[in-house]
């Protein structure tokens, strides 16, 4: 009796679907992409110095401020987002147009223009410490804390130009992202004063 035999391999996959499916994938990455990559540069040294003392002083006790932090970042992101997409254009060109030069070059330094300056500034600086005896984990703590301090103002430039007609057009803040916005800013310049006060006091 004769044996049949059947072809197991798997058919071949048509190369219009696959080049769908590759499409798919690029598409995905293209949306995720940005945003992981922001999340990880976010994750610098002195986050990571402040997210670890946090962790060892308090433990999992300020786990739950993640919760409403959350839609506040989402909505800041949001609106830095529509600006970048609608104008074409980054924060500091916005503001350059929109207020003065001389506003832009206060705020020049806050938005890190001269990235590369600065890293060379900081790696400098970071020998020095070694030298002149400053604690660098309490260094890095710091800088979390300044740019905590001046997170306060560009928020406030996010939020008025993306509220702006005349820049934005029909795609300017609704009033969901209006709120989530003015929230942050006075949480966030509220813990700048209470954290100055504190440290007055001592």
């Amino acid at each position: 009796m004769a044996t049949e035999l059947h072809d197991t391999s798997p058919a071949p996959v048509p190369q219009a679907a696959a080049a769908a499916k590759r499409h798919r994938w690029r598409y995905l990455l293209g949306i995720l992409g940005p945003g992981l990559i922001t999340g990880a540069a976010d994750d610098d040294p002195s986050g990571i110095a402040t997210y670890s003392q946090t962790g060892a002083q308090f433990g999992y006790g300020q786990l739950w401020t993640a919760l409403w932090m959350l839609p506040l970042v989402t909505g800041v992101q949001e609106a830095c987002g529509r600006i970048g997409n609608i104008t074409g254009q980054g924060l500091s060109r916005n503001i350059k147009e929109k207020y003065s030069l001389r506003t832009l070059r206060l705020l020049v330094i806050l938005l890190g223009r001269y990235f590369y300056g600065v890293i060379a500034a900081s790696m400098l600086i970071g020998l020095c410490l070694n030298f002149i005896g400053v604690n660098p984990i309490q260094a890095l703590v710091f800088a979390a804390v300044f740019n905590g301090v001046i997170a306060v103002p560009l928020i406030w430039f996010v939020s008025r130009i993306a509220s702006d007609r005349r820049v934005m057009g029909n795609a300017r803040s609704g009033w969901l992202s209006r709120i989530t916005l003015a929230i942050t800013f006075i949480g966030m310049a509220g813990s700048v004063v209470a954290m100055a006060v504190s440290y007055l006091k001592g």
